[in-house]
């Protein structure tokens, strides 16, 4: 069954500001995603070790909430809107290990009592822009009508990769294209040559796919 895009450790950190540079369509090429900021505002000194591990993982449990829940969001949404073809399901949300891993080393800390407090550094809170894990569903979308139409070239059924292209073009009416800048050479490259038969292009972009 057709299913996720390759993609990247959860929750990593991005390289390069800005979700349109690393959702580069065309190339599929994906890139680390998100970014990050030292939680700030705590003064080591004055707290003991136990207190400082307990406002360390405060912040990172609520960090860890609000990214959940703006996954959740975006994702519904995103179901509701994007038609995928038959037998094709969306990947898994992206999973909050990073966060989750520094919230298991910070607990681990008071167990050890060679680490002081001023040994325990800041956390790394991660934030993602609006409607980047509903990009990650559309690029579910992607590879689920581009396999789709590649079987149909196969199956000389041109109706089918008609119905599949048309699909694949209807996108560009929605506010989800804004995140692929390169959405116009996608189409041109990988999904207009499908109509005559030629899924050279097609399956260029597959190796972004995991079926």
């Amino acid at each position: 069954m057709l299913r996720v895009p390759k993609r990247t450790a959860a929750l990593a950190p991005l390289a390069a500001a800005g979700m349109a540079a690393v959702l580069l369509v065309a190339v599929g090429i994906l890139g680390a995603r998100g970014a990050t900021e030292q939680a700030s505002g705590t003064d080591v000194s004055s707290l003991s070790k136990s207190i400082l591990v307990a406002t360390y993982v405060e912040q990172l449990e609520t960090n860890r909430t609000e990214l959940m829940a703006q996954q959740d969001s975006e994702r519904a949404q995103a179901a509701q809107d994007l038609q995928l073809p038959a037998g094709v399901d969306f990947g898994p949300g992206e999973s909050p290990g990073a966060i989750d891993e520094q919230i298991s080393g910070l607990k681990s800390t008071l167990t050890d009592p060679s680490v002081t407090a001023a040994d325990i550094p800041a956390p790394e809170l991660y934030w993602y822009e609006d409607g980047f894990f509903a990009s990650l569903m559309v690029i579910d979308w992607q590879c689920g009508w581009l396999s789709t139409g590649i079987k149909q070239v196969e199956a000389n059924d041109m109706a089918g990769v008609q119905e599949s292209v048309e699909m694949l073009y209807s996108l560009q009416s929605t506010q989800y294209v804004e995140a692929f800048p390169e959405y116009d050479a996608f189409l041109s490259e990988q999904v207009d040559p499908l109509l005559q038969g030629d899924t050279s292009g097609a399956e260029l972009f597959l190796p972004n796919c995991v079926n």
